[in-house]
């Protein structure tokens, strides 16, 4: 730190002016935060500070590591951490992705210190995360135990409280519930809460830290457009394992909309949303090359551990904790992978050549699962192929201990004016029979029509053929119908019929794996899932419906399973502008799912 005393009074670092009694550390968090100015136009100065020589600091990064080593010795200044804190010193938003023992965590903690006390009085560090107790296992746990070691070396941090519950912070002063180190639980059932907890904190300069972000809502990050109005400063980081498009962290890291993260990319670039990325690959872990010097990193024995237990580098379990990466196609026995998703288009949307046949399907639940209706939309589209297209799915709301209405007539009178709203007919509908689902069929067989259709997912398999490239029986390849229901999605998928696919079911496909158990193929149960997967089991039904109708899944563009003229007919004659729809109870009945 270069000191040039201009007389008894002044003392000068990086050519900024400083009283001559300005401690280390004082003089270091002023240039810390005005650093970003000083590089702009190295004479600016804020009203309290003379000017008459250039900023010659190297930058915010170079005040960030000074301070540490001042402040916190025990701070481990490794590769992965230099590179972390530089990003973070030098881009409004970061985001870092890497298995467990990267230090992601703790540098980001560490910076939070920083970017808080160089002007505690205006700023506020919001950290989310999907739990109070998950923050504490990791980043508040830098950011608590920097702090002790800050105040026993330095003494008392201006007015600043440290607080252990209800939630754990530390504020600017004991009664500032603003300005301070705050950490919010954003866990999926409680969006809301935490969107309206982050607002309460809004200050002049803010720093929002969001912790496995590849493991919360969407609408956690969109909150802060509404955060950075009216600030002075505002930066972003994003930390999580998996940077895969269909979460969070990965829509922050996607080079382009929608194209998958893999390892071509590196191990650094921008996103297309302006976010500086890194990615630490745990086979490129400092602690290998440096034979377990530094603590708390990936070292060798744990890299060859994880191989062990996931059973080789070609797992998804390997590529998620130890590259970083979302494993690529190929890699797991699951139903689909993102990269699968698409290269077959299954995100897009459809222009329809004229109109489509509307239909719909029900996966009633089962022991407190969501009840999901899903809605659908098949024909041709302009270029002449055949195509399905996902439209709603609509969770069903079930009063469990409603003695005068058992939750199948409850589920049963919805999905009926749900599709009579819809003009789907019942034909046109099908119902899974798991659960509470044989009452909810038969129910609707009864109150609504017997032409509906069901699918009882512990069946035994068809004998339908799986697609048009393979016309084995479906009873021949898979052990139950449940596996034939799911692999038929695959199917569909792969012969480009699927479209409009949403996030949440993609996530469950791209979750449950299969297995061959002697010559056929056995998908796992629900039960060693993270999630009940009701969505893609809605969409398998929706598919078993289609397969009945004689709709296989071809690889070709032009519609095989149908003539051209049949299907055109049908389309006629199942017109939804036909004005044969149903028209009763639309608008009272279904204001709540709209």
């Amino acid at each position: 730190m270069a000191k040039q005393p201009v007389n008894k009074n002044e003392r000068v670092i990086d050519g900024v002016i400083f009283p001559a009694g300005t401690d280390d550390v004082s003089a270091q968090l002023f240039l810390f935060r005005y650093a970003p100015k000083f590089q702009e136009n190295p004479l600016w100065r804020p009203s309290e500070i003379e000017s008459n020589s250039p900023y010659t600091g190297a930058g915010r990064h170079q005040h960030s590591i000074l301070l540490t080593q001042m402040w916190r010795p025990s701070f481990e200044w490794q590769d992965w951490s230099l590179k972390a804190d530089y990003d973070f010193c030098n881009n409004q938003r970061s985001a870092i992705c890497g298995g467990g023992g990267s230090s992601k965590s703790f540098t980001a903690g560490d910076y939070a210190l920083k970017f808080f006390f160089c002007a505690a009085d205006i700023t506020a560090v919001v950290i989310a995360s999907t739990s109070i107790d998950a923050a504490r296992k990791r980043i508040y746990k830098s950011v608590s135990t920097g702090y002790s070691e800050i105040t026993r070396r330095i003494g008392r941090m201006g007015e600043t409280v440290p607080v252990s519950s209800p939630k754990p912070a530390i504020r600017a002063a004991k009664d500032d519930y603003v300005h301070g180190i705050y950490v919010v639980p954003v866990e999926q059932g409680d969006v809301e809460k935490a969107i309206s907890a982050i607002k309460g904190y809004h200050a002049q300069r803010m720093l929002i830290i969001r912790d496995e972000s590849d493991a919360i809502s969407q609408a956690i990050i969109d909150v802060e457009a509404n955060l950075r109005i009216g600030t002075i400063e505002f930066q972003t980081i994003d930390l999580g394992n998996l940077p895969s498009s269909l979460n969070p962290l990965g829509k922050q890291m996607e080079v382009s909309p929608g194209k998958p993260i893999t390892e071509a990319l590196g191990t650094e670039w921008t996103s297309h949303k302006g976010v500086k990325c890194l990615r630490f690959d745990g086979e490129q872990s400092p602690n290998i090359r440096d034979k377990g010097k530094w603590t708390g990193l990936m070292t060798e024995a744990d890299r060859a551990d994880i191989e062990r237990q996931a059973g080789g580098k070609n797992t998804r379990t390997y590529y998620v904790m130890v590259r970083g990466l979302p494993p690529p196609e190929g890699v797991d026995d699951t139903i689909l992978s993102e990269s699968l998703l698409h290269a077959h288009l299954a995100f897009d949307k459809v222009t329809w050549q004229s109109s489509f046949i509307s239909f719909a399907s029900l996966d009633p639940g089962l022991g407190g699962d969501p009840c999901i209706y899903r809605t659908f939309k098949r024909g041709t589209d302009t270029g002449g192929a055949f195509r399905v297209l996902l439209n709603e799915v609509i969770e069903i709301p079930i009063i469990v201990d409603d003695p005068t209405n058992p939750p199948e007539y409850q589920i049963a009178a919805k999905v009926k004016s749900l599709c009579q709203a819809r003009g789907i007919v019942p034909e046109e509908f099908i119902a899974g029979t798991t659960g509470i689902g044989s009452g909810t069929a038969a129910t609707l067989q009864r109150e609504w029509s017997p032409k509906i259709q069901i699918c009882e997912e512990g069946g035994a398999p068809s004998d339908m053929i799986v697609s048009e490239e393979d016309a084995r029986p479906a009873n021949e390849l898979y052990d139950r119908k449940v596996t034939e229901v799911w692999m038929s999605i695959r199917e569909f998928v792969q012969a480009g019929i699927i479209r409009g696919m949403d996030e949440k079911t993609a996530i469950q496909l791209c979750q449950r794996k299969w297995e061959f158990k002697g010559k056929k193929k056995s998908i796992q149960k629900k039960e060693e899932m993270p999630k009940s997967p009701n969505e893609a089991d809605a969409l398998g039904f929706a598919v078993e419906l289609l397969r009945r109708k004689g709709i296989v899944a071809s690889v070709q563009t032009a519609v095989k399973t149908q003539s051209n003229q049949d299907f055109q007919k049908a389309l006629a004659e199942a017109d939804i502008d036909s004005g044969e729809t149903y028209v009763e109870e639309v608008e009272a009945d279904f204001a709540y799912y709209d």
